[in-house]
């Protein structure tokens, strides 16, 4: 079975997962799993003006692939 992989959204200072799922992040900076914001999926559209052209594409991305599935 393949690890789950995050990835650290600088602009909002957040994690999030291959499967879209959003996380807090912790007080030393790791992934705060107790501490679920959403998915991309079902985030307002607001959100995502807040992030950084680069966090921007790695979000679409996931976004992309999850509307293909």
């Amino acid at each position: 079975m393949k690890k789950a992989e995050y990835i650290f959204l600088r602009s909002v200072n957040k994690w999030i997962k291959e499967d879209g799922d959003i996380f807090a992040v912790s007080r030393n900076g790791n992934i705060d799993d107790s501490a679920k914001i959403g998915n991309i999926i079902s985030l307002p559209g607001h959100w995502w003006k807040r992030l950084s052209p680069h966090d921007n594409d790695t979000v679409d991305k996931i976004w992309r692939n999850i509307w293909e599935k």
